[in-house]
């Protein structure tokens, strides 16, 4: 009887040893092909995103149908049109190139809806999470010193680093405009989000704009082939942030006196905007 219950307790014991091994050798594999590789065009209705504000729909949409919210100004800047994403996978601790298309109209009772300009209509922001309850971290934000009016839609791309082995969730909202007599329409689209060293490479070498080190901790270079007139820099309120030693060819600029944070750069030539490019500023260690 003794050793049977002996025996007994040595199999239990075992067979726990060997739950654990298998476990954490599913863990350890996991986080070893952990990656970032999503695609959402919102082409059928259960997408998994949250639908309380953001409807998928065809009218006037960016490419066949897209993700939109109508929505109203309120003098409460905290009411938003607001969506969520699912999990959009496991992070690897490599950066993330994250694009996406959007467009913001003018509501009309007929079509075509007109292109949203000037600063009434609101911002628009972009953040992330590892957790679907926050906290959140802007990645990018929509304002009227960046958005580009058009009856199609602009694309952006932003580029974040999540920590090792933690779960992404974006969060979409809008709103927060001085116009409160109008209705607007906000439609994103085409959502990527591809994480590895291959894909930031090749998005480096095939731009004829090359922005690096990103993220920064003190030093950006600025390479172009053509000539660059001015470059600019914004904060996530889409305010005017001045830089120090800026060089003379708009080569280089120095971040180091700068908070952590996101801030968008945007290179001017010939007096025209060439690209719009989302910086990531980390301290210095």
């Amino acid at each position: 009887m003794v050793l049977n219950i002996k025996l007994s307790v040595m199999k239990t014991t075992l067979h726990l040893i060997i739950t654990l091994f298998i476990a954490a050798g599913l863990l350890v594999s996991q986080r070893a092909t952990a990656q970032i590789d999503y695609f959402q065009d919102f082409a059928a209705g259960n997408n998994n995103w949250t639908t309380t504000d953001f409807k998928t729909i065809s009218v006037a949409a960016c490419n066949g149908s897209a993700f939109r919210a109508a929505y109203k100004n309120y003098p409460d800047a905290t009411a938003r049109a607001v969506t969520l994403s699912p999990r959009l996978g496991i992070s690897n601790g490599e950066r993330i190139i994250l694009n996406y298309s959007y467009k913001v109209l003018l509501y009309n009772n007929v079509l075509p809806y007109q292109p949203a300009q000037g600063n009434n209509w609101g911002l628009f922001t972009v953040e992330y999470s590892v957790t679907p309850n926050g906290p959140w971290v802007i990645i990018d934000n929509v304002n009227a010193k960046n958005h580009v009016p058009t009856d199609g839609c602009a694309t952006r791309e932003i580029a974040f680093t999540p920590p090792n082995g933690s779960a992404v969730y974006l969060r979409l909202s809008v709103g927060g405009g001085t116009d409160y007599g109008n209705s607007y329409c906000i439609y994103i689209d085409d959502i990527s989000a591809l994480q590895d060293n291959l894909t930031i490479t090749s998005v480096a070498q095939s731009s004829p704009l090359k922005v690096y080190p990103n993220p920064v901790t003190d030093y950006l270079t600025v390479e172009y082939a053509g000539a660059i007139s001015s470059l600019q820099l914004f904060n996530n309120q889409g305010e005017a942030v001045s830089v120090e030693n800026i060089g003379n060819d708009y080569s280089r600029l120095d971040l180091s006196g700068l908070d952590r944070g996101n801030y968008t750069l945007k290179v001017i030539g010939d007096n025209e905007e060439i690209s719009t490019v989302n910086v990531e500023k980390k301290e210095v260690n």
